[in-house]
């Protein structure tokens, strides 16, 4: 894998995420997984210089969806907490509560079911459409060749 490859895909990890926390079209995983694909290949063909092949276009297609749908399903389930809770309140009880809280959550199978089948989904999504989506960015946006 070349340098500039990890780099690529923190950017299309950001783009995805960015894109699946926006209100309609974060609903759409399709388009959240090519917008990840396309920053990361365009990332590492336009501004890194380099000739990405299929693989490594494929491997920054699958990356960079992967991460971005974990990231923003993270994000959103913080913003979750801290609107369902109020923490901007300064209360001791209510830390008290949070606290036991996290502990229930921390023991309790149907939480960790649905972590599970969250990054089960993100991973099948990736490798559906972010993986062909690296494929055909890295066709497009290959350096061509004067005859």
């Amino acid at each position: 894998m070349k340098a500039s490859v990890p780099v690529a895909i923190r950017v299309g990890t950001a783009s995805a995420a960015v894109v699946a926390l926006l209100p309609y079209i974060g609903s759409f995983f399709v388009i959240v997984c090519m917008a990840g694909a396309l920053a990361a290949v365009w990332f590492a063909v336009r501004k890194r210089n380099q000739n990405v092949s299929f693989k490594d276009g494929a491997n920054l297609g699958f990356c960079s969806a992967f991460y971005g749908l974990l990231l923003a399903s993270t994000i959103y389930d913080l913003i979750w907490k801290i609107f369902n809770y109020k923490l901007w309140s300064p209360k001791s009880d209510l830390m008290i509560k949070l606290f036991t809280d996290m502990v229930h959550d921390a023991f309790s199978p149907s939480i960790w079911l649905m972590i599970t089948w969250q990054i089960i989904i993100a991973a099948i999504c990736a490798g559906a459409i972010g993986a062909p989506s690296g494929l055909l960015f890295a066709k497009i946006f290959q350096t061509r060749v004067a005859d």
